[in-house]
């Protein structure tokens, strides 16, 4: 083990800020990959789309993403139960939703809005409940 590793692993701040990473890391990877999509839409799917999608940098910056992601979600699982990490983890959806709305205009329905408050609310309930391993 290496130094740096030692000094994460004994830190206080070190699990908050795992949770702070996931939710913003999830949501750079989906925005990404909507400019990937948006790179890509008048190309027909075949052969030139696959060139021009491993062309396309932000498809490069949505895996070195999803690496990062797969990296902070490993280590949130060494210190707290799946049971509660993976729902607690659902505040991606509602960042997500949020990201869409800021940056590309996307609409959001009243029963859209009331499903990221059924999630949040979720999230709270889990989070003051929950136990780490």
């Amino acid at each position: 083990m290496n130094r740096w590793a030692f000094l994460f692993q004994r830190s206080r701040w070190f699990s908050p800020v795992l949770w702070v990473l996931l939710p913003m890391l999830g949501t750079a990877s989906q925005i990404m990959m909507k400019f990937v999509a948006g790179n890509l839409q008048a190309q027909p799917f075949g052969a030139a789309w696959m060139l021009a999608a491993g062309a396309c940098p932000y498809l490069w910056a949505t895996l070195a993403l999803e690496i990062l992601n797969f990296s902070v979600w490993m280590a949130i699982l060494r210190r707290h139960a799946l049971s509660i990490a993976f729902l607690l983890s659902s505040i991606t959806y509602v960042s997500v939703a949020l990201a869409g709305v800021w940056l590309f205009r996307e609409p959001v329905g009243a029963l859209q809005a009331a499903g990221m408050v059924v999630i949040l609310i979720g999230i709270l309930l889990m989070g003051h409940f929950s136990v780490s391993r």
